[in-house]
C-alpha cells in the first residue's frame, strides 16, 4: 500500500485540475489512459504459474457510452486453465468507462479487477460457473469490494467524484 501514497497526494491535484480546467484535465487522462493502466498493473505481482493479459480497449458500440451506462464494464475472465491449454486470464478494462479518470480515479478499479485474478487462478471452474450463478458471482463481487476497500477510501471518492464531474 506504501507504493500508493503518491497517487493520494495527486488526489488534491486532480480536484484542483478539475476545477481549473476540466475539458484540459479529461483529455490528458484520455492521452494516458494505457500508460495508467499499465503503471498501476506494474505494482501487483500475479498468481505463479498463470499468465494474465491485460487490454485496455474499448467495445464496438453502435453508439458512445458514459459513466455507469449498463453496457460499460470491465472484466477478468479465465481464458485456459489446464496443463495441455496453459493458464491464462484475461483482464479488460473499457476505455469508454474509464478513459476520462485519473491515476488515482483508476485504482480501485484495477484492485478489484486483480481480485478477481486471484480468484479464478484460486478455483477456475468455481470462477467460471459464477457466470451463470447470481449468488456465486455475489459472493466475488463482494470480495473484490472488499479488497478495495483495504486502501484509502480516498481513492473510492475520486473514482466517484470523477465520474459525477464527467
Amino acid at each position: 500500500m506504501d507504493n500508493f501514497d503518491r497517487f493520494l497526494r495527486q488526489i488534491k491535484k486532480a480536484r484542483n485540475d478539475i476545477k481549473v480546467d476540466r475539458k484540459n484535465f479529461w483529455s490528458k487522462n484520455r492521452i494516458n489512459f494505457k500508460n495508467n493502466i499499465k503503471t498501476l498493473i506494474s505494482f501487483f505481482t500475479f498468481p505463479e504459474g498463470w499468465t494474465v493479459n491485460v487490454i485496455a480497449s474499448s467495445f464496438l458500440l453502435d453508439k458512445p457510452g458514459l459513466p455507469y451506462d449498463k453496457d460499460i464494464w470491465s472484466f477478468s475472465d479465465v481464458v485456459s486453465a489446464t496443463e495441455n491449454q496453459g493458464h491464462d486470464i484475461i483482464l479488460f478494462f473499457n476505455k469508454g468507462d474509464l478513459e476520462f479518470l485519473s491515476t488515482p480515479a483508476l485504482l480501485p478499479i484495477v484492485i478489484h479487477e486483480v481480485r478477481h485474478i486471484y480468484q479464478a487462478s484460486g478455483d477456475p471452474v468455481k470462477y467460471v460457473r459464477a457466470t451463470v450463478d447470481d449468488e456465486l458471482s455475489k459472493e466475488y463481487e463482494t470480495d473484490a469490494d472488499a479488497e478495495v476497500r483495504k486502501y484509502s477510501d480516498e481513492f473510492r471518492r475520486e473514482n466517484v467524484f470523477e465520474k459525477i464531474m464527467f
